[in-house]
């Protein structure tokens, strides 16, 4: 499972989460950059039956009535978000005062409550072991296991749609060739080969799937797909021996 970033689409973490465990799959790893890493910290750092629990603890924070609904309804949406702004989110973060010597100033909100909130709902432990894998990202950071970043993300370089067909490939390698195409003893060394090593050789078995491969492993990604539309296109025309 991967999830986006963005407060706005956390508020349905929970509730995707909940809809998948119902369906009673298997989840073997689970990926998020930005609020969706909180998320995936929240599924990997606990336990199956407590995970929804867990989710809903976290992000349905009490706050404040529904506004009524009128034509103003909009200017209080307004104020609503000017209020956070000023005073911040309740269990998430709180204005932070600005330093009396500008250069000690670091940002504008303090996570200290989200801090304190997550540490009492993940078992960090649990996390570490291995249960179900995690990645998880933040802006222009790195984090968790580079096994299926692109060359471009592993380098903290600009990235867009492109990097996340390269993430598809490595992961359609995977499930292809039963290993994933690049590996080493240490996360920079996997980070060096996506950008460096060639892809390696495609077995003749799986010739027919090479093109499709190299599109989303290119390590420039002008040399990739350029688009998801253009994958599903290749993929229409794929020729798969019966």
């Amino acid at each position: 499972m991967v999830f986006a970033g963005g407060l706005g689409l956390a508020a349905y973490h929970a509730g995707v989460y909940q809809a998948f465990s119902r369906r009673s799959l298997p989840l073997h790893w689970v990926a998020g950059s930005s609020a969706g890493a909180v998320t995936a910290a929240l599924i990997a750092g606990n336990r199956s039956d407590d995970r929804i629990e867990r989710l809903q603890a976290f992000w349905n924070v009490s706050g404040p009535e529904n506004y009524p609904t009128t034509p103003w309804r909009h200017l209080y949406g307004w104020m609503g978000a000017v209020r956070t702004r000023l005073l911040g989110s309740t269990g998430h973060f709180h204005p932070r005062l600005p330093a009396i010597n500008p250069l000690g100033f670091r940002s504008l909100y303090d996570l200290a409550p989200m801090k304190e909130r997550l540490v009492s709902l993940i078992d960090f432990g649990l996390a570490k072991a291995n249960e179900i894998e995690i990645s998880i990202t933040g802006t222009r950071e790195i984090f968790g296991t580079p096994y299926y970043m692109s060359p471009e993300q592993g380098h903290a370089e600009i990235i867009d749609a492109r990097s996340d067909l390269y993430s598809l490939g490595v992961v359609f390698y995977e499930m292809l060739i039963g290993r994933k195409p690049f590996s080493g003893a240490t996360a920079m060394e996997v980070i060096y080969k996506h950008k460096r090593a060639d892809l390696p050789e495609i077995a003749p078995e799986f010739a027919s799937y090479e093109g499709l491969l190299r599109g989303l492993l290119a390590k420039s990604p002008d040399d990739r797909f350029q688009s998801a539309r253009a994958l599903l296109t290749a993929i229409a025309a794929l020729k798969v021996p019966a």
